[in-house]
């Protein structure tokens, strides 16, 4: 009998091409919508991680418990967090990813991701080479031979696959190295950055006797014991940061530990994005099938004397329900198929959207549970839309409706639950509309931002020195001759470079005391730091506010001398009445590390503040102005890598080949590798809520063409429902303004009621989008202003087209019933 009834709907369907297409599209457009953002919420918050057992995995990072935000670890902490425990079987960590120069197989020298982990990193996923081995204990020892693990797409890309290149030499910056290991090919590195994929790994050999523990720059993974809890290791971990506290109090003060599920801690910061994409489609779903819940009351109108003929041979009211809801579900099957086309499109639209802001993007796509979600969907839709219509006309008068014609009770039939849908359906739209806007104007605002740096027309590249060919007195001449030679290049206005530039997402602080003011040991601050070359203001148009800047006498055999940040010079000098008062006053290094350490991270030791520049966004456009200091490069030759900037009026292109065949005269090993614009690094630092606003901004405009749709099906029932009425009307002299103006009317009265409900609504969830906004409140006037006007103006023109056809009505043929 199912086949049967299904034959029967898919014949009637058929008959009315016109319904079952508007009502299709609906469907798919709903249903591939869903199943697209499915798709993410699968890839980032569902689907497992890679790892064997991975929910015994987690992140192990640093805690400042004084500004309550996590950071790095120590190497000195790592180690005694990793020999003291007892609830964790294993422990690994990892550094950031970083650049090397990876040499041997076909091929100049390439600059490719790397990342330098423990012994344990790879042993605490429990990865498996698919060739080779992965690091021994014996690889991470001070002076063990140099090894390194490739990636499955390096060893492809660049040894062509050969199996023999386990065991062989490789050049690794520059430096003799040894291929340990190949890594199977669904390895993924557990630091995610789309711009730099991690492609080979090698060893820290920290020193357990002389480890550093005032620098903080890895990070620590874990497998938990079986048996173990989440909180037992905290609390574990807690007591052992404690007792660091106590035994280290100039460096680790304030120092704790955070542990959190490994995938919790990779997906935290993007959990509430995609769960608002979520939330925003399903009201996309829930309109689609309102739609057709509406279409399917209209069209049910016509068949009262059909379903009074089928009950009068014998069919009961359940039976009408279900060969209803048949036609209903043959409707959603055909929208999931439709949907599954739009899925495709959608999925990877969304995937390209989210790259930069969403973890595990590249992850996203269809399989078998997004397949089988969208089946389950369409079944759901097809019962929600379904049910109302069939409930709604079963229970008519058809024997009434039989003596009728199935005129005048057809004319009463559903317009109430047309109406409370069109109240439903402009209510969510509101609050998605309001959403939409308060993240749009949250973006613009973002984008308004002064980073402190004039970005326009300022090409980044990097350049690398290898350690084992350049000794630490060559360095700083290659780098002085090299910006020489791009300086004389055609239109090129400034050159400088530095070893970090602004929204790079590395960050590099020193602990400082003030001369003037000193602190108790484990008191001083902790400033931002950078290593600049004499010109990166004047490339960066960074403004120099009070003193001098950097020139080719701040040598190293010469006064140590400093550049302080705006909001460095008035907070740590409250007294000073100008920022040009703090010249002149001087600093020292505090950090906490071991005197044969310190040339390395900066040269400590007393310097003289020649100069104040502007405060500059470092890490984000949304941060506040953080303390910096700046000191020069020739006082600080350690570097092996900068990043040259250069101002200029050619197009980037033909100032990198430029730069790139001035750099070969020089020396032909040496790479240029991440070029970029600083335009482009200001358009990637707001990836994230543009991806946001972008997303939801679309589904609260597809909210709102369906809201409309529903509201323009609503006044087109009417006309047709009110015929006569209107054909009396304009015979008794109404004027034809008079009629369109009674039918708008009627029309706009159930928006206005889901305006109100929707502004309701839209003031009590848009307080969960805190968090997501910048100098925008959830209570912003012009955003809910904006989306009353967008939602009223679209339902008023929606209206108003399907009511101007009442004026082709001919009273005359109305008032006879034609």
């Amino acid at each position: 009998m199912l086949i049967q009834d299904l034959r029967h709907a898919l014949r009637g369907l058929a008959r009315r091409p016109g319904f079952t297409a508007v009502a299709v599209i609906t469907l798919a457009l709903g249903i591939g919508a869903t199943t697209a953002i499915f798709s993410v919420v699968q890839a980032v918050l569902l689907r497992p991680l890679e790892y064997d057992a991975a929910d015994r995995i987690v992140k192990i990072v640093g805690w400042d418990t004084a500004e309550r935000r996590s950071g790095n670890l120590s190497p000195a902490d790592f180690l005694d967090f990793q020999r003291d425990p007892s609830t964790f079987d294993r422990m690994g960590a990892n550094g950031f990813v970083g650049l090397a120069t990876i040499g041997g197989g076909a091929g100049e020298p390439e600059r490719v991701g790397a990342v330098q982990v423990t012994e344990g990193f790879f042993e605490t996923l429990r990865v498996r080479p698919q060739l080779g081995r992965l690091f021994l204990p014996d690889d991470d020892r001070p002076g063990a031979a140099r090894v390194v693990v490739l990636s499955d797409g390096l060893w492809r890309r660049r040894f062509g696959a050969d199996p023999a290149i386990v065991g062989r030499p490789v050049t690794f910056n520059a430096l003799p190295a040894t291929v340990d290991g190949i890594l199977p090919p669904d390895f993924r590195h557990i630091e995610i950055n789309p711009d730099r994929p991690a492609e080979v790994f090698s060893t820290f050999r920290f020193d357990p006797a002389n480890a550093n523990r005032g620098g903080h720059f890895i990070r620590g993974i874990g497998r938990l014991k079986d048996g173990a809890t989440l909180d037992q290791s905290r609390a574990e971990m807690d007591t052992i940061a404690a007792r660091l506290q106590q035994q280290h109090p100039v460096s680790n003060l304030n120092q704790g530990v955070r542990i959190d599920p490994l995938l919790d801690s990779m997906v935290a910061g993007t959990r509430p994005v995609v769960l608002l994409l979520a939330g925003a489609v399903v009201v996309v779903l829930l309109f689609a099938c309102a739609n057709v819940a509406s279409l399917l009351l209209a069209r049910g109108t016509g068949r009262l004397r059909e379903l009074t003929l089928r009950a009068a041979i014998g069919a009961d009211r359940s039976r009408l329900i279900r060969q209803m809801l048949t036609e209903s579900a043959a409707l959603g099957l055909l929208g999931a198929a439709g949907g599954l086309g739009v899925t495709l499109v959608a999925t990877r639209a969304v995937a390209v959207l989210a790259a930069a802001g969403i973890p595990r993007a590249d992850q996203v796509g269809i399989d078998t549970t997004v397949l089988a979600f969208a089946v389950v969907a369409s079944l759901l839709t097809s019962v929600i839309f379904g049910i109302l219509p069939a409930l709604h006309l079963s229970r008519q008068d058809l024997n009434h409706s039989l003596k009728e014609g199935g005129r005048q009770q057809g004319a009463a039939v559903g317009r109430g639950a047309r109406e409370m849908l069109i109240i439903a359906e402009v209510a969510m739209s509101m609050v998605l509309l309001v959403g939409a806007g308060l993240l749009i104007r949250s973006l613009q605002r973002l984008e308004d931002v002064d980073p402190g740096f004039n970005a326009d027309r300022v090409v980044t590249m990097e350049v690398s020195l290898a350690m084992a060919r350049y000794e630490e007195g060559q360095q700083m001449p290659f780098y002085q001759q090299l910006e020489e030679r791009v300086r004389r290049l055609a239109s090129v206005r400034s050159v400088g470079a530095a070893n970090m530039l602004p929204l790079s997402s590395n960050y590099d602080s020193r602990g400082i005391q003030i001369e003037d003011d000193p602190k108790p040991d484990g008191q001083g601050r902790s400033p931002q730091w950078r290593s600049v070359t004499p010109g990166y203001f004047a490339a960066m148009s960074i403004p120099l506010i009070a003193g001098r800047n950097f020139d080719a006498h701040d040598t190293d055999d010469r006064q140590r001398v400093v550049i302080v940040s705006e909001s460095m010079a008035r907070s740590y000098w409250p007294s000073a009445q100008s920022v040009a008062d703090v010249v002149g006053k001087r600093i020292t290094y505090n950090s906490g590390i071991p005197e044969d350490q310190q040339q390395v991270v900066g040269g400590a030791g007393s310097r003289v503040v020649i100069g104040v520049v502007g405060d500059v966004k470092h890490l984000a456009l949304d941060e506040a102005e953080v303390p910096m200091f700046y000191t020069p490069n020739t006082q600080q030759p350690s570097f092996h890598t900068m990043m040259l900037v250069v101002r200029a009026d050619v197009p980037p292109a033909s100032l990198t080949g430029q730069a790139r065949a001035e750099l070969r005269q020089m020396d032909s090993q040496v790479p240029l590798s991440q070029v970029s614009t600083m335009a482009t690094t200001m358009s990637t630092t707001v990836a994230q809520p543009r991806m946001r606003a972008t997303l939801v901004g679309l589904f609260a405009g597809l909210a709102m063409i369906l809201a409309a749709i529903g509201v323009y099906g609503v006044v087109s029932c009417l006309v047709g429902q009110r015929t006569q009425e209107i054909g009396v009307r304009r015979a008794l002299g109404a004027k034809a303004a008079d009629v369109v103006a009674m039918l708008v009317r009627e029309a706009m009265r159930p928006v206005a009621i889901g305006i109100v409900l929707g502004i309701a609504g839209a003031f009590a969830i848009s307080r969960s989008l805190t968090a997501m906004l910048f100098e925008v409140t959830a209570t912003d006037v012009t955003s809910y202003v904006g989306a009353c006007g967008v939602l009223a103006t679209a339902a008023l023109a929606a209206s108003i087209v399907p009511a101007r056809r009442a004026l082709k009505v001919d009273p005359m043929n109305a008032v006879r019933g034609h």
